[in-house]
C-alpha cells in the first residue's frame, strides 16, 4: 500500500515539474520573439546607416551568443523529447556564409 502510494506520489511530482518545464520554455520563446521584434525595429530604424553597419553590429552579436545553441538543444531534450524521438540536432544558419 505504502509503495504504491510513493509511486504515484513520485509520477504526480515529476508530471508537475515536466509541465512547469515545458511552460517555463514556453514563455522565454515568448520573450524571445519579442526580444528579435525590438532587435529587428532597431536595425530597421538605423538601416539608413547603410548594410555595413547593420552587417557589424550583427556579427558581433552573433559571435556573442552562439553558446546558447546548446542551452537549448538541452532544454528540448530535458524537457520536449520523448524516449523514442530522435537526437535533437542544432543548426546555426548564416546566410551571408557559404558552407
Amino acid at each position: 500500500m505504502l509503495e504504491t502510494l510513493e509511486k504515484n506520489f513520485k509520477i504526480v511530482i515529476k508530471d508537475d515539474i515536466r509541465k512547469t518545464q515545458t511552460k517555463t520554455i514556453l514563455q522565454a520563446n515568448s520573450n524571445l520573439i519579442m526580444l528579435y521584434y525590438r532587435i529587428g525595429k532597431i536595425m530597421f530604424e538605423n538601416s539608413k546607416y547603410g548594410n555595413s553597419f547593420i552587417k557589424n553590429v550583427a556579427t558581433g552579436i552573433k559571435i556573442e551568443y552562439i553558446g546558447q545553441l546548446n542551452f537549448y538543444i538541452t532544454a528540448v531534450n530535458k524537457t520536449i523529447k520523448k524516449e523514442q524521438d530522435n537526437n535533437t540536432i542544432g543548426l546555426l544558419l548564416d546566410k551571408n556564409k557559404d558552407r
